[in-house]
């Protein structure tokens, strides 16, 4: 009985809340209300459903993290307890924060089967989940409501995924007030409000509404619709706030709530989990792998062609020092290797109307020097072909070795700015 004071208390407050759940709370307190006494928060003041074992304050699994909303929703703290099926904004605030600051969580996965529940306090919540899903996958499951303010919450996720007999929707806020006044005086009963400010104790439950109240109440409930609305719209790009409005706060099902655009596809938790296991394995897939042995040969190559010219074709090749230090390479390869860069960096200087470093005499133009020699003067052949005739006759920039070469400068000259 301590606790159905609180309850009571909630009601008279801006609710989203499914009107069928609403009316069994009503029903439930109906004869149990205490009189004016109240008590203090129990030691479950700061008990958050859904908490798991360990350093996490919720499930993980394969870098998902699970994140029950169930139940009714309270503002702060679970103060009601878990036992009544109240849970807080601010204990699922707390899961999110964690699993989006988690670097081994890769996606968040909401399991939802809720009424709703107050107002406020949901619509900071629904900002922190779109802050999260800028960096994360976040997924929202129904199984089987999430009405007004759970449907609140999982509007603000990329995808909505529902069973067949999924309830969502009820995009509306509520208002209760109960006139107590009959059954006070039938209890023999009479209360005086001593109070000050004349609008102090607008909407006591002792008496019945005045028509000024009824609409200062109509209006607060108006404010709150209209951001309802607009943290929706936020949160799904296939619903629009004239969209959400026109629902006029009804609940579809299943493949109805598809066609209406309250959800994106009918699936279940198995199928979501492969999901995102699967988005996570391509994602890492597709990252830049480490450099490999072979690449670390080209670099010096590479990195030559901004750098001084080698004083010789013994010159240490450079490496990246983060990288593997590269298997012995065996002399002939080495020799052919060597010959290339020669030959490259001629092709460069060439282009850039320098001489030819001298080469030592016993350095024998054979094999691999031989091939580049002959496109490097097929290549300037065909540029002399070009000034002469005006007819270009390859691609601009040249063909073969010395288009790739032109890439290289080009890309280091970037580099450089």
């Amino acid at each position: 009985m301590t606790d159905l004071f609180r309850i009571a208390d909630a009601l008279s407050r801006p609710l989203l809340f499914h009107p069928t759940k609403l009316e069994v709370i009503l029903s439930a307190l109906d004869g149990r209300l205490p009189g004016l006494e109240s008590a203090a928060p129990g030691p479950e003041a700061s008990r958050f459903m859904g908490r798991a074992d360990g350093s996490r304050p919720y499930r993980i699994a394969d870098g998902i993290a699970f994140i029950p909303v169930v139940g009714s929703l309270a503002n702060r703290g679970a103060y009601i307890g878990a036992s009544s099926g109240i849970t807080s904004y601010e204990g699922i605030a707390m899961q999110i924060r964690h699993a989006g600051a988690d670097p081994s969580v890769h996606s968040l996965v909401f399991d939802i089967d809720s009424p709703g529940g107050e107002a406020t306090g949901m619509f900071r919540l629904a900002d922190l989940i779109r802050q999260v899903r800028a960096s994360k996958r976040v997924v929202a499951f129904v199984d089987d409501m999430a009405a007004s303010a759970a449907y609140g919450i999982a509007s603000q996720a990329h995808e909505i995924v529902i069973s067949p007999s999924s309830i969502v929707g009820s995009i509306g806020v509520v208002l209760t007030h109960v006139d107590r006044s009959a059954e006070m005086e039938k209890a023999g009963r009479k209360v005086t409000l001593i109070h000050a400010g004349a609008r102090k104790v607008d909407g006591h439950s002792f008496g019945p509404l005045s028509d000024q109240v009824r609409q200062d109440l109509q209006a607060e409930v108006g404010v709150f619709y209209e951001q309802f609305l607009t943290t929706v719209a936020a949160g799904r790009s296939r619903l629009s706030r004239e969209a959400a409005r026109a629902t006029e706060a009804r609940t579809l099902i299943g493949q109805a709530a598809i066609a209406a655009g309250l959800a994106d596809r009918i699936g279940t938790l198995e199928s979501i989990v492969a999901d995102l296991r699967s988005r996570a394995s391509t994602r890492h897939s597709s990252q830049p792998q480490p450099a490999s042995s072979a690449m670390t040969s080209v670099q010096p190559v590479y990195s030559h062609l901004t750098n001084a010219p080698y004083a010789s074709s013994q010159a240490t090749p450079w490496t990246n020092a983060s990288a593997p230090a590269a298997a012995p390479v065996a002399p002939a390869a080495s020799e052919k290797r060597n010959r290339l860069r020669l030959a490259v960096e001629d092709l460069v200087r060439r282009d850039a109307g320098q001489p030819p470093l001298p080469r030592e005499s016993s350095t024998p133009k054979t094999g691999l020097m031989l091939a580049v020699e002959e496109m490097i003067a097929n290549d300037q052949a065909r540029c002399d072909l070009e000034a002469s005739t005006g007819h270009q006759a390859t691609p601009r920039g040249g063909g073969g070795l010395r288009a790739a070469v032109d890439a290289m400068i080009e890309e280091d000259r970037r580099r450089g700015r």
